[in-house]
Parts: structure tokens; sequence; C-alpha cells
């Protein structure tokens, strides 16, 4: 070592190389970050929603192992308290991805979508009863439903008809 003058320091650069050279050529850090990567790319590939957290919680075991070397159990435990914490994290993230304000919260409900909606009652031949059309699509009314021509709005929906009130 070049630090004549001081040995701890050159303990300290001695024992960080040792720790390199370990972790490139194969050591338990090593084998931590591999897996953690190998389940990162396992989710890109066959999506779900954990495997990315608990590959996060590999790395992270991995890099603190490769600081702190220690027994096998301390890093099964070590990991453990890694992907605890990354799937908690997880979770929190998805759960302020779903809470997002959308300015069509009801996109994918289409009962709820054509509340409030607006149009005239038609006859279509070849169809039972009156209908309205909204989007192109024709909703059967519920009877009774007010004559044809006439305008309405959607106020609720019921196995499949909608239920309408006369907007004249």
């Amino acid at each position: 070592c070049r630090h004549r003058g001081n040995r701890q320091r050159c303990r300290r650069i001695l024992q960080n190389s040792d720790r390199t050279k370990d972790f490139m050529m194969g050591g338990p850090a090593m084998w931590w970050v591999a897996a953690g990567i190998a389940l990162i790319g396992a989710e890109i590939i066959l999506p779900g929603i954990y495997a990315i957290w608990i590959g996060f919680a590999a790395i992270a075991a991995g890099l603190v192992i490769w600081a702190f070397p220690m027994s096998f159990s301390g890093q099964l435990m070590l990991f453990a308290a890694f992907a605890f914490a990354s799937i908690w994290i997880g979770r929190k993230v998805q759960q302020a991805q779903q809470s997002e304000v959308t300015d069509s919260p009801n996109l994918h409900d289409l009962n709820r979508s054509i509340l409030g909606r607006t149009g005239k009652v038609e006859i279509v031949p070849g169809r039972d009863g009156k209908v309205l059309q909204v989007d192109g699509t024709l909703w059967h009314l519920k009877e009774p439903a007010p004559d044809v021509g006439t305008r309405v709005r959607v106020v609720q929906v019921e196995s499949g008809e909608l239920v309408v009130e006369s907007l004249s």
C-alpha cells in the first residue's frame, strides 16, 4: 500500500478492493443483485405486480451485503425485511395511481357513464318498444316510455333498459 504512515487506511482500501473482487467474481452480493435483475426482467416479460418490488428488494439486499458481509441467515432476514418494505411501498404506489383524478371517472362503467345523457325517443323497425340512441348505440327504454320524438334524459339503468325523464 502506498499509504505507509496510515495502516488503517491501507487495511480499509485492501478490504474494499477484496469486496469489489468478491462482488465481481460471484460472491453472495452479486448473486442477490443478479436475482433482483432477473425478477425485474420477469416482471417485464410476464407483467404482474410483485416481482418488480421483490427484485428491488434483492438488489438492495445485495448492495447492503456487499458493504456489510454477513451470514446466509442474516442475508435471508435482510432480504425478507427489504421484500416486505418494498411490497408495502409498491402497494402504496399502486393505490396512489388508482386514486388519480380523471376527467372521465365513469369511462369503463357503461351504466354510470350513460346517466344524464339526452336524446330523442325513437322507434326502430325490427325492435320491440321505444329506443334511445346514445353514441350510436340503441338502448331499449323501460315502459312506460315517453312518446316518440320527445327529448329525454337518462336517469337510471335497470336490467339493460334505460329509465328516462322527459325534458319538455
